[in-house]
């Protein structure tokens, strides 16, 4: 397109194209987000100043000690929010 008299032109791409750019960037944007989430959890985890005796123990293979310990694994496993 001609701007009148100037002799500027500008080409806009293809829909296609453009649709290919944001999801591009969009992907982009989730992988620095995923990144930024694993981040301030290692900084979380690794102020923590948890004893080493803890360092391999998770939701997955904790073994509760009585009611009130399975009532509370059951209610984090409920909450399910992934931190990968």
């Amino acid at each position: 397109m001609a701007v009148h008299g100037k002799g500027i032109e500008t080409r806009s791409e293809c829909p296609a194209c453009l649709t290919e750019k944001l999801i591009q960037l969009e992907q982009a944007e989730a992988e620095q987000e995923k990144h930024r989430k694993r981040s301030k959890i290692k900084t979380l985890m690794d102020n923590l100043n948890l004893s080493e005796r803890f360092a391999d123990v998770t939701l997955d293979n904790y073994e509760p000690v009585n009611p009130d310990a399975a009532g509370c694994l059951k209610f984090c496993n409920a909450y399910g929010y992934p931190l990968a």
